[in-house]
């Protein structure tokens, strides 16, 4: 298991739910923590907003977890 198996593989938009982690790059263009994702989106058109899996309804960030207990 990785996290880009996790991703959707479809091209969509993703307008719903709120962003849980933000690059300097969007950052610089207004994007924050717990902003829409459509309303990042229009402040940064370019923006690549990636789904985090979900399990039980509920967001499953054990991949990251692991992710960063690797880095750290």
């Amino acid at each position: 298991d990785n996290i880009e198996d996790k991703c959707p593989s479809d091209d969509r938009a993703t307008d719903s739910g709120t962003i849980i982690a933000v690059s300097y790059e969007a950052r610089s263009s207004g994007v924050k923590r717990n902003m829409s994702a459509k309303n990042a989106k229009a402040l940064c058109p370019q923006l690549n907003v990636i789904q985090v899996p979900v399990t039980n309804k509920k967001s499953d960030i054990h991949l990251y977890r692991e992710a960063g207990a690797e880095v750290v």
